[in-house]
């Protein structure tokens, strides 16, 4: 099927509701997405009419070709845990990963860490700060063995500073994303709660010659 945009480049959509939607070539398509929708359970983790709708529409806002939900072929949905940070809507939730330790006291049982949210792109850095973090209960002292080490297949460069985040302790809550697409542009860049997931859904459209 006819993909929205020639070329192997990503876009970044801006939306008037202060979101953001990726548009991605994807096996000979477009991809567009994501949403957020708070959901209680994994198996709820499915694409609605209203998030295709929604995801159409924001793409027709950013390019020549314009799509219908008839247009697209196929969907994914998924959970992604957030950190529940009492956010009011599940898109200003924040996105970063939080810590908490629980030494259990004088029982003489093992320390707990619990690591909510995170994502792949930051595993290094949350592992350097589950180490500082865990380290003094252990007894070891933590060091920093590959903050400046390539990842497998990464191109060699000159080490370049990096810069540390900070994360706060609470309790976390379940959302789900779906995907849509529209706008071209050159930079491209993606909540459950302790005992429930969050959904994540995507939909890849094609739209006839």
């Amino acid at each position: 099927m006819p993909k929205l945009y020639e070329g192997d480049h990503a876009y970044i959509l801006q939306l008037a509701d202060r979101r953001i939607v990726f548009a991605i070539p994807y096996q000979g398509q477009t991809e567009i997405g994501t949403t957020d929708v708070p959901v209680d359970r994994p198996e709820d983790a499915v694409i609605d009419d209203g998030e295709i709708a929604y995801l159409c529409d924001a793409a027709n806002q950013h390019f020549t070709r314009q799509i219908t939900p008839a247009d697209v072929t196929s969907t994914w949905s998924g959970v992604r845990p957030l950190y529940d940070d009492g956010a009011s809507e599940a898109k200003a939730v924040t996105r970063d990963y939080v810590l908490e330790l629980d030494t259990l006291g004088d029982t003489g049982a093992a320390p707990l860490l619990s690591v909510f949210g995170g994502k792949i792109t930051t595993a290094r850095h949350l592992a350097e700060e589950v180490l500082e973090k865990i380290a003094p209960t252990l007894g070891i002292t933590a060091r920093q063995t590959t903050r400046d080490r390539a990842f497998p297949g990464a191109a060699s460069r000159p080490s370049q500073p990096t810069s540390r985040r900070s994360a706060s302790g609470g309790r976390s809550s379940a959302t789900r994303a779906a995907n849509g697409w529209r706008t071209p542009m050159a930079r491209c860049s993606t909540r459950c709660s302790r005992a429930s997931p969050t959904k994540r859904a995507s939909a890849s459209t094609s739209v006839p010659a």
